[in-house]
């Protein structure tokens, strides 16, 4: 028979058990509750905005753009191909005042030497998906 060995007694571990999983769910609980609330921020945001855009000159590498209804942080500039996919071209940081024109210059060179088959060009308002506008490239 072995002396001297004890262990913690059945109820002390259940106790400490209670004690480790409200702490865990209390954390876990205040985090989610947090990041609930920004995205519900977000949404009532985004649902606020329409963009449009007023003018472009491809050959000259400017678009001019416009967000209707709220400010936004950035501006992702993306190019239409023909097979129905966008490539990612630039991140235009803002802050953009709502109804303030902005324009937004790319390099037309460096697009037509990576893609071919363009189609136009697409807006996106970062951090708030679906939020697009589509340029059709006319040459």
């Amino acid at each position: 028979m072995l002396h001297g060995l004890k262990g913690i007694s059945p109820i002390v571990a259940s106790v400490l058990l209670i004690a480790f999983s409200t702490a865990i769910a209390a954390i876990v609980g205040t985090w989610a509750m947090g990041y609930t609330q920004s995205e519900l921020v977000s949404l009532e945001t985004c649902s606020k905005l329409d963009l449009t855009y007023y003018n472009y000159d491809y050959d000259e590498g400017t678009l001019i753009v416009q967000n209707i209804g709220t400010s936004v942080k950035a501006y992702n500039l993306y190019v239409f191909l023909d097979t129905n996919q966008k490539a990612f071209i630039k991140t235009v940081e803002g802050p953009f005042e709502a109804n303030t024109p902005t324009e937004i210059t790319f390099d037309k060179d460096t697009i037509e030497n990576n893609y071919e088959d363009i189609k136009g060009l697409v807006i996106e308002v970062v951090g708030c998906k679906g939020k697009t506008q589509f340029v059709p490239i006319i040459q």
